[in-house]
């Protein structure tokens, strides 16, 4: 996309002055196109625009030139917030969720401890292997409800049995 948006620039580049009112617009539209490309290419595709009008006629209206581009670049560097934002909204969403699994693992754990002693290792991998919300509350309800270890590691074992399909 540069080579095309380098072509476009000098082809700009070379019109008379009394089309620059139509230059810009072109150049506009080349910006607004331009900011639809991978933000990987932004800086090359500024290179490009600050060296056209370095170049061109449009040169003693650089300030207005040099204020879409600024344009451009504002809403560029938005958009980047915006995505770095959403980005860390889900990350920091699968954090929470991470935490709040951990919390309701060693919350069952204590409870299972309470009720029938020392957590032996099958029964905390157990838990340990559920991850989700309803299976986790099913095993808390599980360590308060059962009469017996038994009884309480065959419910575990059918949680376990249903996360992992």
């Amino acid at each position: 996309f540069a080579a095309q948006y380098q072509e476009v620039a000098e082809g700009l580049a070379s019109l008379p002055a009394r089309q620059s009112a139509a230059c810009r617009c072109v150049l506009w539209s080349v910006l607004v196109m331009a900011a639809r490309r991978p933000s990987a290419e932004y800086g090359r595709l500024d290179a490009i625009l600050r060296e056209a009008i370095s170049h061109s006629p449009i040169a003693r209206r650089r300030a207005e030139v040099t204020d879409m581009r600024q344009t451009m670049l504002d809403v560029w560097k938005e958009e980047g917030k915006a995505e770095g934002r959403m980005e860390g909204r889900m990350e920091g969403q699968v954090e929470r969720d991470r935490a709040w699994q951990s919390r309701v693992q060693e919350m069952v754990l204590r409870a299972i401890g309470v009720r029938f002693g020392p957590v032996v290792a099958e029964v905390d991998t157990l838990i340990r292997g559920l991850s989700d919300q309803e299976h986790l509350v099913a095993a808390f309800d599980a360590a308060l409800q059962e009469h017996d270890e038994r009884a309480l590691v065959t419910r575990l074992r059918a949680l376990r049995n249903v996360n992992a399909a």
